[in-house]
């Protein structure tokens, strides 16, 4: 029992601990984290947020489904095509990231990797291109 006692002592005095514990017990990153995720938000908060001049605008479809239909000023990057890390160091990480694909998955993946480059504020269209249209709001092709 006590070489219980003692390694579960050892196990817990070993791990490393990146959050403070608030007043009502729930864990909050410290104050030298900030911890980064992807933000998925409906299309009523995408239409408003990304009409700012301030944000990046990115269709992670490939070429042929853009080409059929697209939120006007978006820069297409292929999230399933081989150059995706390489075509987004074009984009600014400091800016605002609006992405979104035909139904959400493969913005959903690549928000994560924009993420895990570096980018600190990246929002997720939630049904991606279906729903927008879905709702009414429009597309244009390419022109």
């Amino acid at each position: 029992m006590r070489k219980l006692i003692i390694l579960s002592l050892i196990i817990g005095l070993s791990q490393p601990s990146c959050s403070q514990n608030t007043p009502n017990g729930e864990n909050q990153p410290s104050k030298t984290e900030k911890k980064m995720t992807l933000v998925h938000i409906d299309t009523e908060a995408f239409n408003e947020l990304y009409k700012k001049s301030d944000v990046q605008l990115l269709d992670v479809r490939t070429a042929g489904e853009y080409a059929e239909g697209h939120l006007r000023g978006s820069v297409n990057i292929d999230v399933m095509g081989n150059q995706f890390l390489e075509k987004i160091d074009d984009l600014d990480p400091s800016k605002p990231v609006y992405v979104y694909c035909r139904s959400g998955q493969r913005s959903t993946n690549a928000g994560n990797q924009l993420i895990d480059a570096g980018f600190t504020e990246v929002y997720n269209l939630k049904g991606g291109i279906l729903a927008w249209q879905s709702e009414g709001f429009p597309v244009v092709g390419d022109e």
